[in-house]
């Protein structure tokens, strides 16, 4: 620091009389925890405390008498003289920022000074009393804030998701811009509604029950709840909800806070797998059946075989009605049934004969299965002969407006087959009852059996 000239007793002079008593009733200032001083209308110091002392590094006895312009840069002292004017003229106290550097350890440190005019008895300014109020954490905390504040606004500014608040009548107080692009409203058509307004009457309902069951009477964080809002334009968006709730000094709760993620494309991509795999199952069922079905006829053309050639090895020992009740009953085994039998057609197919039912028919029917019957009569059972083809009948059952086949068995799914040779019907071979219904397998093996049986006739 350069060497400072003692105040001399012209500095002396110069004060004012006045001055001399204000100033001894301004000691107590100088127990003050942050720096304090007194300058005159020149801006000559008069007495300060010992933390300004260390601001300028000199004792308060260097100090007084001396001006900012012999301790610090000229700039910086011609601002201190400028608000120290301002202190005095404006009649009020001033505050404004100041950087001081204390010259013993080389810190700087932010203070809001405070400057205010002295007056003596007679109502003059002879005097300027400035204190200064550390403020550097309080400014770099507010500066952080602003920053926090800053990156907040640049996040939800960028972001696809939209942050909002809601008080707890669920009505929206803050909504971050970016809601434009989800729901197509501008943040203040939104302020002051429910969110429940945005939404159709049954996902409002919906989502107050969710509410009143999870949130109430304890509110919690939640985290993605999936619910549905009405874009501006009618179309329906798909959201996904997080929040937290918010809470005064005193632990009341003042509403929630959160954020909300767009999901309608990903629920349409969601959607349209889920068709694609729907249709691949359904394609993946439909081959499965067809090979079901195949290994079905497979295994029914080789239980077939093997039975028509046992029955074939019989047939010299076997009688023809023997060979014709074997041949029924291992029809009504092959297809699954429970009742067979076999009719004779005459010549003119105008007649039919019952030859034979399957052997657990006959214990039934033993006392009528011998019976002539013409077509014209005949049941559906007969079809088969008026069509000239296999028939199948899986709503057996249903026909109300035709009679049964003869015997006391009634029938609730049938199939029969012409047995033919040369063009003419010579035969009806019939099974019915099966547990589920007939299929081409069924038929196809009943006409194969009634084919090879003529043969073997």
């Amino acid at each position: 620091m350069p060497h400072l000239p003692e105040p001399s007793p012209m500095n002396a002079v110069l004060l004012p009389a006045a001055t001399v008593r204000p100033i001894e009733h301004l000691q107590f200032f100088k127990a003050l925890p942050d720096p304090a001083w007194i300058k005159d209308t020149e801006s000559r110091y008069l007495a300060c405390n010992p933390l300004f002392e260390r601001i300028y590094g000199a004792s308060e006895k260097e100090i007084i008498g001396h001006t900012d312009f012999e301790f610090v840069t000229p700039d910086q002292a011609e601002f201190f003289r400028s608000n120290d004017k301002r202190a005095l003229s404006s009649g009020k106290p001033c505050k404004n920022l100041e950087w001081l550097t204390f010259q013993d350890t080389g810190e700087s440190r932010l203070y809001e000074v405070q400057k205010m005019a002295l007056y003596d008895g007679d109502g003059q300014a002879f005097a300027v009393l400035g204190i200064a109020r550390d403020v550097t954490e309080a400014q770099h905390n507010a500066e952080a804030l602003s920053a926090s504040e800053q990156r907040f606004r640049d996040i939800t500014h960028t972001m696809a998701d939209w942050v909002w608040e809601v008080d707890t009548e669920l009505r929206f107080t803050y909504i971050s811009d970016t809601v434009l692009q989800t729901l197509g409203y501008q943040p203040a058509e939104m302020l002051g509604h429910p969110f429940t307004a945005f939404m159709r009457p049954q996902d409002a309902v919906q989502m107050r029950a969710w509410i009143d069951t999870q949130l109430h009477p304890h509110p919690r964080p939640f985290r993605d709840v999936e619910n549905a809002h009405l874009h501006k334009d009618g179309s329906l968006r798909h959201l996904l909800s997080s929040g937290v709730p918010i809470f005064d000094s005193q632990g009341g709760l003042t509403g929630y806070r959160g954020i909300d993620t767009d999901i309608t494309e990903k629920k349409r991509i969601e959607l349209e797998l889920a068709q694609h795999r729907n249709h691949l199952e359904s394609l993946v069922t439909a081959r499965t059946a067809e090979l079901e079905a195949v290994n079905r006829r497979l295994t029914l053309s080789d239980q077939r075989l093997t039975a028509m050639f046992a029955m074939s090895q019989k047939a010299g020992e076997l009688s023809e009605k023997e060979l014709l009740q074997l041949a029924v009953d291992e029809a009504v085994r092959l297809t699954g049934s429970h009742v067979g039998y076999l009719h004779l057609v005459q010549p003119s197919e105008a007649q039919i004969e019952l030859s034979t039912w399957c052997s657990d028919t006959l214990i039934l029917c033993e006392a009528s299965w011998n019976r002539s019957y013409s077509l014209a009569e005949a049941g559906p059972w007969a079809d088969s002969l008026r069509r000239r083809k296999p028939v199948v009948h899986n709503d057996y059952d249903q026909i109300t407006d035709r009679g049964r086949p003869p015997g006391p068995i009634p029938l609730n799914r049938h199939v029969s087959v012409p047995i033919m040779e040369n063009g003419r019907i010579l035969a009806l071979l019939g099974v019915g009852n099966k547990t589920e219904d007939y299929d081409g397998a069924d038929q196809r093996e009943l006409q194969l059996i009634g084919d090879d049986l003529w043969r073997m006739i």
